[in-house]
């Protein structure tokens, strides 16, 4: 009797949970949100097509008539370790520092989702492991809106001093890359190694 693959939101077949399959996911854009992932992972060093021999890449029938589907470099680079501090595996630090940008937020009610996630920038982060008197810095990503309600990081400014509990993205990826998310557009900081930021109260 065949497997019976169950669906999610918005009727995707989740292939991947039934089979077990590595996945990388997001809800919104199809035609180039799972594809910026992926190159986002390789430019840091993260070979997620390593012993692959079939990529399955589904996207909605209507990404083809009015999706951008921009070419997306997808070669390995080796990881970058300057000065960003990036928590290992099943680490939690507390550190503060400084916004030094933030990824767009959408207003709430502007787009069919309720939840969007956004990266920001860090400065001077203390509280984690450094070497030295090095300047640390993270790029890290946080809840911008849910259930349509902004947070408190949507809110956040340039200069705004801030402390927050880190994580490794790798430890939430499962649960969160499926979300809506808004990256950087400097490319110099969609390379490192992100974390995942949850705010101290």
């Amino acid at each position: 009797m065949p497997k019976v693959v169950k669906t999610g939101p918005g009727g995707a077949p989740q292939i991947p949970v039934c089979t077990g399959l590595p996945r990388i996911w997001r809800n919104s854009d199809g035609a180039s949100a799972t594809r910026e992932i992926l190159s986002y992972e390789l430019a840091r060093g993260r070979d997620r097509l390593a012993g692959k021999i079939l990529v399955i890449w589904q996207f909605g029938a209507r990404e083809l008539a009015f999706a951008n589907w921009e070419l997306l470099d997808m070669s390995l680079s080796q990881p970058s370790h300057a000065r960003f501090f990036p928590p290992q595996a099943n680490e939690q630090v507390i550190v503060s520092g400084t916004v030094a940008a933030l990824a767009a937020v959408h207003r709430p009610g502007s787009v069919p989702y309720a939840d969007q996630i956004v990266a920001m920038h860090l400065v001077d982060v203390n509280g984690a492991p450094q070497t030295g008197n090095e300047s640390l810095q993270c790029v890290a990503y946080v809840w911008s809106t849910r259930d349509n309600v902004w947070t408190t990081a949507a809110r956040l400014r340039p200069g705004d001093q801030i402390t927050v509990r880190l994580r490794s993205w790798a430890d939430v990826s499962e649960k969160y890359e499926k979300i809506n998310r808004s990256d950087m557009d400097d490319p110099e900081l969609t390379v490192e190694e992100p974390a995942w930021a949850e705010f101290v109260k």
